[in-house]
């Protein structure tokens, strides 16, 4: 990753740098076309949070849109945004008149605090969020018209890297290398359609989300970690959204692309390219949660787990072992989910989930040998029945 996050002193320490990334928020979020109706500043009450003002304009006139935004400066401990760090967000929004919430973070956030944003849109008095995290920050900090100021004087250890980049595919003076300007616009203007298809894929119906994602698979043939990276970061985004059994055909969506755009590459070494990797086991592993713990739907559930075993044979193959850990890394996680007393309907899920983990190293990409009775449920969950369990 270009930008590197920790250039930004963290804000913890004191100092006239405490604020920074405060700062840098406004900077990005300004470039983006937001107004900023209330900087942060600190008082008796402690730091309060940034207010800032979206307009939409559209056939029918203007409406705007207050977000309060919340900044977490996690580099330095490379730690998620855990839900307990966003403590009152419905409070908070509602006390100062907002219409949503926007989680800015030099990390990720935890599965908890994305379930407990879910939780909190869904409900009777929902309201939207977005979350900057450190990978769509930096990708959408590259293709800004004011990047090179704002990367100057927010990340000067960065801006070294961001300089050599360009220069990288700068041609040189008095040549004309039209072959590599056209590859970096094509890139710029792809990357663009599909942040235009990721602003209209919320408000659709499941039918029109579906036409959405399938219209993704046009940039096959131009595409490169760059545009998996957005690809990626947008399928991330609807992973998150996946709770009804009519979501099969998205997970289904989902996991196709992931097998088309993944490599996007042959440096099966570049930092890219795992990054891209693991934004796909991260997607896959929002799938599996959900269908297991809010749903009940064991095909959304494999879906996810075949993501993994595709991922995990090609880090195996290539000797990724950043990757082959991750996944490793996130099975355990999912087990330690899965291990709730309490929920006795999680014992078959717990069941399915270790079939798929012993069967990782086996070649091919089938559904592993399932017991009768589980391979019951899975067609349940096909045929959009909520799964029940003993």
């Amino acid at each position: 990753m270009i930008i590197d996050f920790a250039d930004i002193p963290p804000s913890n320490k004191g100092g006239k740098y405490q604020d920074l990334f405060e700062q840098f928020a406004c900077a990005f979020l300004e470039a983006k076309g937001f107004e900023i109706v209330q900087r942060p500043d600190r008082g008796p009450d402690g730091k309060k949070d940034l207010l800032v003002k979206e307009i939409q304009k559209g056939f029918s006139g203007t409406s705007e849109t207050i977000w309060l935004v919340s900044c977490k400066h996690n580099a330095h401990s490379n730690k998620s945004v855990n839900d307990t760090d966003e403590p009152d967000i419905s409070d908070r929004v509602k006390k100062f008149n907002c219409d949503g919430f926007i989680g800015f973070y030099s990390t990720i956030p935890s599965s908890g605090l994305s379930n407990k944003l879910h939780s909190l849109k869904n409900n009777s008095k929902g309201f939207n969020y977005i979350i900057y995290d450190n990978a769509r920050i930096s990708s959408e900090l590259l293709t800004m018209n004011k990047s090179p100021a704002i990367i100057a004087n927010f990340f000067p250890n960065s801006y070294d890297k961001y300089r050599q980049l360009n220069i990288q595919n700068k041609p040189p003076e008095r040549t004309y290398n039209f072959e590599i300007n056209l590859a970096v616009a094509k890139t710029a203007l792809i990357i663009l359609e599909i942040d235009e298809i990721e602003e209209n894929f919320e408000s659709k119906a499941i039918n029109k989300k579906i036409n959405l994602l399938n219209k993704l698979f046009k940039f096959y043939k131009h595409r490169n970690e760059e545009i998996a990276h957005s690809i990626f970061d947008f399928l991330y985004s609807v992973s998150q959204s996946v709770r009804s059994s009519e979501s099969i055909k998205i997970s289904e969506v989902i996991k196709s692309l992931v097998f088309t755009y993944f490599p996007s590459s042959q440096d099966y070494s570049s930092e890219k390219l795992v990054e891209n990797g693991k934004n796909c086991v991260h997607l896959a592993y929002n799938l599996i949660y959900d269908a297991f713990i809010w749903i009940d739907n064991f095909q959304i559930a494999i879906n996810g787990l075949l993501i993994w075993k595709y991922l995990y044979r090609f880090a195996k193959e290539h000797d990724i072992r950043e990757l082959t850990k991750e996944i490793e890394l996130y099975y355990q996680f999912l087990k330690d989910t899965l291990n709730r007393p309490e929920r006795k309907d999680l014992v078959n899920a717990g069941r399915l989930v270790n079939i798929f983990k012993n069967d990782l190293d086996r070649s091919s990409m089938y559904y592993p040998d399932i017991p009768t009775d589980l391979y019951r449920i899975i067609l349940k969950s096909k045929d959009g029945i909520t799964a029940k369990f003993d």
